[in-house]
């Protein structure tokens, strides 16, 4: 009994020429859930004081909007990457956030608005409380 054998690319067996089985559509869902982390990463970082997080939330509003008309027409599997590009969305806009604010603030750059630099050298010393414990390694830099 011979096998049927199946040529990629050429003509396929079927009667209009057609393969008899049809290649399975493209999976979009990784690059749809990357996209989302790219938008909310941008989201966090170009958006500033309130607008970030009230374009975070209509873009939720607007996700569970069309993920509810999606569900009730039965397409269950995008309307779960929906709801995952979402939340990925979301999370990414507020992580980028936080970055942003916290390398706004605090001390290091506050020193960098003031142009500050350390000149000369820095010179670290271990100081000797005992000949068993030893204290912690301080430095002494200057900074300018």
């Amino acid at each position: 009994m011979a096998r049927p054998t199946r040529v990629h690319g050429g003509r396929g067996s079927g009667p209009d020429g057609a393969d008899a089985e049809e290649a399975p559509a493209a999976d979009l869902r990784m690059p749809v859930l990357g996209a989302a982390a790219w938008a909310g990463a941008l989201v966090g970082l170009l958006l500033t004081g309130w607008v970030a997080p009230v374009a975070v939330v209509a873009l939720l509003v607007a996700l569970g909007a069309g993920a509810r008309l999606l569900a009730r027409r039965g397409a269950e599997q995008v309307t779960r990457t929906a709801l995952a590009a979402g939340l990925l969305l979301a999370a990414a806009a507020g992580i980028a956030t936080v970055h942003r604010v916290g390398t706004a603030t605090g001390p290091v750059s506050a020193l960098a608005e003031e142009r500050a630099s350390v000149r000369g050298s820095c010179s670290s010393r271990a100081t000797r409380a005992s000949a068993a414990v030893r204290s912690p390694t301080t430095s002494s830099c200057a900074v300018v």
